[in-house]
């Protein structure tokens, strides 16, 4: 992350042009959509992304409260998707809503997308007064020296002390998740139509016969447990099972992998 001044600067900088777009600061809609169309072609698209963030949060919902709020944007910075215990049915936060800086004004997710890199933004920093109780921490998120979107985590007006370096290191461990499961999830191979499984997949599945822990597993691949644990689930879930040892067989019978691979 930049020095604070910096941010601060592009800040004052950014709430200057909504001032001179005119920009109202009590908008009751953003100013830019996507299309029904369009906006169902990058849903589509992004399903993957999708089901990767939606899975990372249900995994540490037990750790957040209501004021919590998750967002899931595209590069181009159309909302894909939102998780929220308080603004469920909230007319604002719709999916293909844009957070560019014209179209809501100053936001966490706007100033990311400018500068490429991590920002947190206070709430008396928004331009709109919808988001003037909203703590907010948006992430790019890379994938092999692309951004394939961003997330944000924000909370309404919070009590909690040292919100900030909570927020950050939240954050930064939610989009380490994601990335390590987008990474293993990216290159599905389909077999007869049904059943695919991975390179990566197909390595879990050996490691498992051979008696590797799924630490191990996660060391061997440079991952999270939690991503092995993920991982598996898929694995299961493609090859109709349900247990890993069921799949192995499975995947033996079915070609996928080969007895001569184990170290028997």
């Amino acid at each position: 992350m930049r020095e604070k001044k910096e941010i601060n600067n592009k800040t004052l900088e950014s709430l200057g042009k909504c001032l001179k777009l005119g920009l109202k600061k009590d908008l009751s809609s953003p100013r830019i959509r996507l299309e029904e169309n369009k906006l169902r072609e990058e849903l589509n698209k992004k399903k993957l992304l999708i089901s990767i963030f939606r899975e990372s949060i249900n995994e540490i919902n037990d750790c957040v409260d209501q004021n919590h709020i998750f967002l899931l944007i595209n590069s181009q910075g159309f909302l894909l998707d939102v998780i929220s215990k308080k603004l469920e049915d909230n007319c604002f936060l719709k999916a293909g809503i844009s957070f560019a800086e014209d179209s809501i004004g100053t936001n966490a997710i706007s100033l990311a997308m400018n500068l490429k890199e991590e920002i947190y933004l206070i709430s008396e920093e928004h331009y709109c007064n919808f988001f003037k109780e909203w703590n907010c921490f948006a992430l790019p998120i890379w994938i092999e020296g692309d951004i394939v979107g961003y997330i944000d985590i924000s909370v309404i007006d919070s009590q909690m002390k040292d919100l900030q370096k909570g927020l950050i290191a939240f954050g930064l461990l939610l989009r380490e998740n994601i990335i390590q499961k987008y990474k293993l999830n990216k290159e599905f191979k389909l077999l007869d139509g049904v059943l695919r499984v991975t390179k990566v997949q197909k390595e879990i599945l050996k490691m498992t016969i051979n008696g590797y822990t799924e630490q191990d597993i996660a060391e061997k691949l440079c991952c999270s447990n939690s991503a092995v644990k993920y991982h598996k689930k898929k694995i299961k879930n493609s090859l109709n099972t349900d247990n890993i040892f069921k799949a192995i067989i499975k995947a033996i019978k079915t070609g996928i992998i080969s007895v001569e691979e184990f170290q028997l």
